[in-house]
């Protein structure tokens, strides 16, 4: 269920109220908020859009008024509920003025769901499918101060270049220990 969900803090359960995207948003930027006066590193994972299809009624309203099914309405409501949430996220960090030195990343962890039909680039497969529909997903990546060009880069790259990027990107040394998997993605970002 993504309302009023019990989540962890620590070991401990802990009742909620409201959206779980919501929620999660909120303790992010509570975070945020107290951490603003030193580096930070905020992981902040939706589990939307995920089955059961469940938004709040503005944004599953929105999409059946366009004629769509249920579980469709439901999904693009959930969509636009993170698109919503995300954007609350880069204001605050505007309004704290720590938008231009925080690295922001934004991507999901597969393709297109096989539950519901929806737009998938007209590529073959989807979740749990290893062709491109089930592997190939967004991966934005927001950092004022590093005065990018703004590009869309076509080579494959995977979650485990995240880490050794961030580290170049933050000039942080890895840690101790095996060699990380990974390559820093920075000469990409810096292409035009």
């Amino acid at each position: 269920n993504y309302f009023d969900a019990t989540l962890l803090r620590g070991s401990t359960p802990e009742p909620t109220k409201g959206y779980i995207s919501d929620v999660l948003t909120d303790e992010a930027l509570k975070f945020i908020n107290a951490n603003q006066k030193n580096p930070f590193f905020c992981y902040l994972a939706y589990n939307a859009p995920h089955s059961p299809y469940q938004v709040p009624d503005k944004y599953f309203d929105k999409f059946k008024a366009k004629g769509l099914e249920d579980n469709v309405a439901a999904f693009y409501g959930m969509c636009e509920n993170i698109d919503d949430n995300v954007g609350r996220l880069l204001a605050r960090l505007d309004e704290l003025k720590l938008a231009k030195n925080t690295i922001v990343l934004f991507l999901t962890d597969n393709g297109g769901t096989a539950g519901v039909k929806i737009y998938n680039a007209g590529m073959r497969g989807g979740k749990v499918s290893v062709h491109e529909g089930g592997s190939r997903v967004p991966l934005f990546m927001r950092w004022p101060a590093a005065k990018w060009k703004p590009h869309v880069a076509k080579p494959i790259v995977s979650h485990i270049d995240l880490l050794p990027t961030l580290l170049d990107l933050s000039g942080t040394k890895a840690p101790d220990g095996p060699k990380l998997d990974g390559i820093s993605l920075r000469p990409l970002l810096e292409s035009e």
